[in-house]
């Protein structure tokens, strides 16, 4: 193997190369709305919040998932085609069985920036 090929297998093999992926334009195949949905749970509690993960672990819906200091508990990005979809996933999904005591969506009016890239340069 090449010289690069051993680097980046080093790399993967200590973590730091997490996973390979494609970038699709969402808007292309159909899903056009991305969403931020505030979560309350219903509780603090460990049982509560892993209930909570594992169930938005397994949403393809939710791109991404954090838990939040500050005033709600968590924050999940959303996409799908619309918002009668949204209202399904959310009557669905966002609910008591999964820890959930109250959400609050927003909407982006435009998307300025979305990069992908981790800031290299500044380490």
């Amino acid at each position: 193997p090449s010289s690069c090929l051993r680097r980046v297998k080093i790399l993967e093999d200590a973590g730091v190369i997490q996973q390979y992926t494609t970038i699709v334009d969402p808007q292309k195949i159909g899903l056009q709305l991305i969403l931020f949905s505030r979560i309350w749970l219903v509780g603090q509690d460990a049982e509560t919040i892993d209930t909570f993960i594992e169930a938005m672990k397994e949403l393809p819906q939710v791109m991404e998932c954090y838990i939040i200091l500050g005033e709600c508990d968590a924050m999940l990005k959303v996409v799908v085609p619309d918002l009668e979809n949204y209202r399904k996933f959310q009557s669905e999904h966002l609910t008591k069985k999964n820890g959930i005591t109250s959400v609050k969506t927003d909407l982006p009016s435009q998307i300025i920036k979305q990069s992908y890239q981790l800031p290299l340069q500044s380490i």
